[in-house]
């Protein structure tokens, strides 16, 4: 084996792991989601009171904003495009 080869077969070693990572980790999310599904739904059947949700979610350069009052929903929008413009700078930049 020549002093070439080495690395070269040490990173394909390496890099025949990086799918096998990946699988792992896609996995734990799963199972991670799976049991924060469970109690969510245990939570509701024990807890007969509704639950107020607010948020904000960003499809692309359109925020969709619920569960806030006037103020803090033009607020809530403002810091939701201020992050998409943050965020499209620095895939630009």
């Amino acid at each position: 084996m020549t002093e070439i080869e080495a690395p070269a077969r040490a990173i394909r070693q390496v890099a025949v792991q990086f799918p096998l990572v990946a699988l792992i980790v896609i996995a734990v999310g799963v199972a991670i989601l799976i049991v924060g599904l469970i109690m969510m739904a245990t939570e509701r059947t024990l807890d007969a009171d509704t639950h107020e949700t607010k948020g904000i979610l960003l499809i692309g350069p359109i925020p969709i904003v619920w569960g806030f009052g006037s103020r803090a929903q033009r607020i809530a929008i403002i810091v939701a495009v201020a992050v998409f413009v943050l965020c499209l700078m620095l895939v630009l930049w």
